[in-house]
């Protein structure tokens, strides 16, 4: 006797069914990682280095990884499989232990249902660039761009590119219109200047692959690429904290403003529904713009949200920044704005010795603007490596071809200087002269005033001429040029205008592009003191 099964079809409304595919798609999810995880990358040496993605609910998921290096000559392999339970939500979480740099290609492997296989993978060190267009200025846009075509095909120098987007809330994934690239005349193009050649500097340097990734966007102020954390960690800042925290949908705040206004546009539909005959209807309330989120590059949070946060909590050595002159007018708080930038990189990533070396930006005459704005920003720049361990700044007052151009197309020595720093102060090559002359104090002696500076074995002009853009003023504060004698470590100071001098600037207008430097060709930053 045969038995014949039936299969009843029932038709879904294309809702239900959208909802039943979906359903199904998460019971039966590949195994996906984060955009920044792909073939060619480098991982960061010496350091945990965690892999995360998504899977089904439940699913295991496996990462293996071959560490294979050279020490002493000798070949030496370290095996690691590490796995993860995917959790209700499909994310799931590994950590691999320290890795050895390496420069040859090996694969990290991760497998669940299915399996992903990242092909060339080297070890070394990764360093994040950042800012504005300065930082986002082109290698090809460069002036030194042909001669670094000569030299640029490295495999041990890695590039990943992030596409421009913004967002009012923290992404998992990036927009990606590029890949992991090797370093080669085909790929340097349009990649970072700047982070190009501090990324040729410290390969050179240290011998080991080095991965660069370019996360910048021209215009934008600091304030876009800073996560919550950051403005929380920063008493100055907390206005900045507040807002954000009121249009986050989970906070307190939020939610007692969203029943407030659900209420409010209640009782007006209320009261509408009780209008007469021919009777006005009201405006409407106007909608709270705390319950709208922050979406443009120009809001706080919208640029890490959609460029930073994607590829939290990757294995970084470090960043470089490049940015600033969106802030100009920002003065002093410029410096705590800095501050919340680098304490909230270095907790999202889980690395409070992350580095952060930054530019001092250039002279440039900005218009309907105060002559002395720029020096004042400039100042706040200097004093943040003064509050932070492991921050340093590159001054390129010497750089510039022409104050009316906001980008100088000097770049190489702008990443390179960048470099310095980080080869001294995070790699501990104590030896690399990585700092500008600076102000130590001041000392009067009748109408001399004698200033001595630190960070130098001796000071000297750039172009053999006395030392220019020198002010001093006596107890009225009003400055007048000064006539300057280099002494080793120290300039002596006079001006036939000031008979008793007790307050020194340097440079302390937009268009300064002063000559003096130390024994390294390092340049002396604005600064302004008074005894």
């Amino acid at each position: 006797m045969k038995v014949r099964r039936y299969v009843r079809f029932v038709l879904l409304p294309n809702s239900v069914l959208a909802l039943f595919l979906l359903c199904s798609a998460a019971l039966y999810a590949d195994v996906r990682l984060p955009e920044i995880f792909a073939s060619n990358m480098v991982l960061q040496q010496e350091m945990p280095v965690p892999v995360w993605g998504w899977a089904s609910a439940g699913e295991q998921v496996t990462v293996h990884f071959e560490n294979q290096y050279t020490i002493d000559f000798g070949n030496h392999s370290a095996v690691q499989s590490v796995r993860a339970v995917a959790g209700a939500d499909g994310r799931w979480f590994v950590t691999l232990e320290p890795l050895k740099a390496s420069a040859k290609p090996q694969t990290l492997t991760v497998s669940g249902k299915n399996e992903i296989k990242l092909d060339n993978v080297l070890v070394g060190e990764v360093w994040l660039c950042s800012g504005q267009s300065n930082m986002e200025w082109q290698m090809r846009q460069s002036a030194e761009y042909q001669d670094a075509l000569k030299t640029c095909n490295n495999p041990n120098i890695r590039l990943f590119h992030i596409t421009k987007t913004a967002k009012g809330t923290p992404q998992d994934h990036l927009v990606v219109t590029s890949s992991w690239k090797a370093s080669s005349a085909e790929t340097i193009p349009q990649f970072s200047a700047v982070g190009y050649y501090f990324g040729a500097k410290l390969q050179k340097e240290l011998g080991v692959p080095v991965g660069l990734i370019n996360s910048s966007w021209g215009g934008t102020r600091i304030e876009p690429w800073t996560p919550p954390v950051g403005f929380q960690s920063v008493p100055a800042l907390k206005g900045v904290a507040d807002e954000i925290t009121a249009r986050n949908p989970a906070s307190a705040a939020y939610k007692q403003l969203a029943a407030k206004t659900k209420n409010d546009y209640k009782n007006w539909l209320d009261t509408v529904d009780r209008l007469g005959e021919n009777q006005f209807v009201p405006p409407p309330l106007a909608f709270p713009p705390q319950l709208i989120p922050f979406d443009s590059p120009g809001q706080p949070t919208t640029l890490y949200n959609a460029m930073i946060h994607p590829f939290v909590p990757l294995s970084l050595r470090g960043a470089i920044w490049y940015q600033g002159e969106s802030n100009l007018t920002d003065g002093t708080l410029y410096a705590e704005k800095m501050k919340a930038l680098i304490l909230g990189w270095r907790s999202v990533f889980n690395n409070p010795d992350l580095g952060f070396y930054y530019v001092q930006i250039a002279p440039f005459i900005y218009a309907n603007q105060s002559g002395t704005k720029l020096p004042e920003l400039q100042e706040s720049q200097s004093s943040v490596e003064k509050m932070l361990p492991k921050t340093g700044q590159a001054i390129i007052n010497d750089l510039v071809s022409n104050v009316k151009d906001i980008h100088p197309v000097k770049k190489l020595l702008v990443g390179e200087r960048l470099a310095l720093l980080a080869l001294n102060r995070t790699y501990g090559k104590t030896k690399v002269v990585c700092s500008s002359p600076e102000f130590d104090r001041l000392e009067t002696n009748g109408g001399t005033l004698t200033v001595h500076f630190k960070n130098a074995k001796f000071l000297k002009t750039r172009d053999g001429k006395v030392p220019d853009w020198f002010e001093i003023a006596g107890e009225d504060g009003k400055y007048n040029k000064a006539d300057a004698e280099i002494n080793g470590t120290v300039i002596k100071l006079t001006s036939s205008a000031v008979a008793k001098p007790v307050a020194v600037r340097f440079a302390w207008e937009q268009s300064a592009q002063p000559n003096v430097q130390n024994e390294a060709d390092l340049p002396l930053g604005p600064f302004r003191a008074k005894q």
